[in-house]
């Protein structure tokens, strides 16, 4: 199965939500990480990054799906709301 990233962020909070909208819309995804944020809950030039990746006949309606979530401000850190690109 190929899959694509279709997001990439810093904590586990927002993969979480991502991955609850996506699987409420029937799509599986993968989420990975190259450090366990139980060790090092932060990220440092991109060392935390979280992964979320797809199968890629699901790409496209996946990015929408987040893109939407984004700029409906459901994402919040640090008590503002994330825009697309953070």
């Amino acid at each position: 199965m190929e899959t694509v990233v279709v997001h990439r962020c810093s904590d586990d909070i927002e993969a979480e939500l991502i991955r609850d909208l996506l699987a409420q819309e029937g799509i599986p995804c993968q989420v990975a990480s190259n450090v366990p944020h139980t060790v090092l809950p932060f990220t440092t030039d991109g060392l935390g990054e979280v992964r979320i990746s797809v199968h890629v006949g699901h790409a496209e309606h996946a990015r929408q799906l987040i893109l939407t979530l984004l700029a409906d401000g459901e994402i919040v850190r640090d008590g503002e709301p994330l825009s697309e690109g953070e």
